[in-house]
């Protein structure tokens, strides 16, 4: 008999523990960064990323995003030195096209990827949020009035 109630304890204490919530992941703007809530916590970009690398097609969009990201910043980069190059010989125009058009082509970049990374960030956290929209939301409780265990959706 002592041996029953045990493994009904034990199956009482293991199942109520245990849940299964799906995640949707929303974002917020700060100042100089994005910050990713999911389940009302905030997770990291290494969280983040461990979260996409579930789903094939969002760890492709996040790929690309982190991409352009990368590419943006490089072009950043190439525009600050094509201006430290113009304005290092002490007076403008002494060094010729080459620093006017390298600013002028790397800002174009560097805009274009900046766009196209902004674009790929709300596809990448709107795939993995509908990819988990098919998934039932439960936790598994133990009932608040007789004996038992509830389903709470």
């Amino acid at each position: 008999m002592n041996m029953r109630v045990l493994f009904y304890y034990l199956l009482f204490i293991s199942c109520s523990f245990q849940a299964l919530k799906a995640q949707e992941i929303s974002v917020t703007s700060g100042l100089f960064k994005y910050n990713y809530i999911a389940n009302g916590q905030e997770l990291n970009k290494s969280e983040l990323d461990a979260l996409f690398m579930k789903n094939a097609e969002t760890n492709t969009l996040w790929t690309k995003y982190k991409k352009h990201k990368t590419l943006s910043y490089i072009a950043v980069g190439a525009t600050i030195g094509f201006l430290a190059w113009e304005l290092s010989d002490g007076q403008l125009g002494n060094s010729g096209i080459a620093p006017p058009i390298g600013m002028l082509v790397s800002s174009i970049a560097g805009l274009i990827c900046i766009t196209k990374a902004e674009k790929e960030l709300p596809k990448a956290i709107n795939t993995y949020s509908n990819s988990h929209s098919q998934k039932t939301s439960f936790q598994l409780l133990p009932a608040k009035e007789g004996i038992g265990f509830v389903f709470v959706f």
